[in-house]
């Protein structure tokens, strides 16, 4: 009896300790992109961050100059919340002062940045279809200096392991978050389940 209320309180803490690690929740991203590639400093990205929190995704473009509200200067993020896409499907567009979200359709949210150098996008996870996953496909900048002349800047996370766009922490694991591939949480869940039985049968034994 002893050992059967032993192991179930194993498998229950393995339980506690696994599920939220299991959880194919929205992670932090954070791309940076080197100062001084571009002429113009105004879309010359050097940082992109996407981050949840409590059902509102929100997406940062810094740039080393300051977003300009001008009709020749646009800034766009791509995201892609389907892991079985290799393209994105959700667009982030702003030019001129005006934000637009085209997913199924163009939606507008709350946004910040004209005048600074961050551009910065609250998005409810609700009006992208609720995902559970979601990471930056690419960002692209551009500004028409002339009829001939446009000076642009992009960054790109992860196609194919090609990315021109470095995650601040440095990971190179082939995937789309900052975690490592192992994983602990679950790992621990099947050491923990093994030992559990490994009690149960040798106390069967003893019997």
């Amino acid at each position: 009896m002893k050992s059967i209320k032993y192991l179930t309180a194993l498998i229950t803490l393995a339980l506690l300790i696994a599920v939220p690690g299991m959880v194919n929740a929205i992670e932090d991203q954070v791309i940076t992109d080197p100062e001084g590639d571009v002429e113009s400093p105004d879309i010359d990205i050097i940082r992109v961050e996407l981050s949840e929190s409590g059902g509102v995704v929100t997406v940062s473009l810094t740039v080393a100059g300051t977003i300009r509200d001008e009709p020749g200067v646009k800034y766009d993020i791509f995201l892609r919340s389907d892991e079985e896409l290799d393209f994105a499907n959700i667009a982030i567009y702003y030019q001129d002062g005006e934000y637009d979200l085209v997913y199924n359709g163009p939606t507008t949210h709350e946004y910040a940045g004209g005048g600074t150098d961050t551009l910065t996008i609250n998005i409810p996870l609700e009006d992208i279809g609720d995902p559970d996953f979601l990471v930056i496909h690419d960002v692209v900048t551009n500004e028409e200096v002339s009829s001939d002349t446009t000076y642009m800047d992009t960054i790109v996370w992860d196609h194919d392991g090609d990315d021109n766009g470095a995650p601040e922490n440095g990971d190179d694991d082939g995937d789309d978050n900052d975690d490592d591939d192992d994983s602990p949480g679950f790992a621990l869940v099947i050491l923990l389940i093994s030992v559990s039985f490994a009690i149960l049968i040798y106390n069967k034994k003893k019997r």
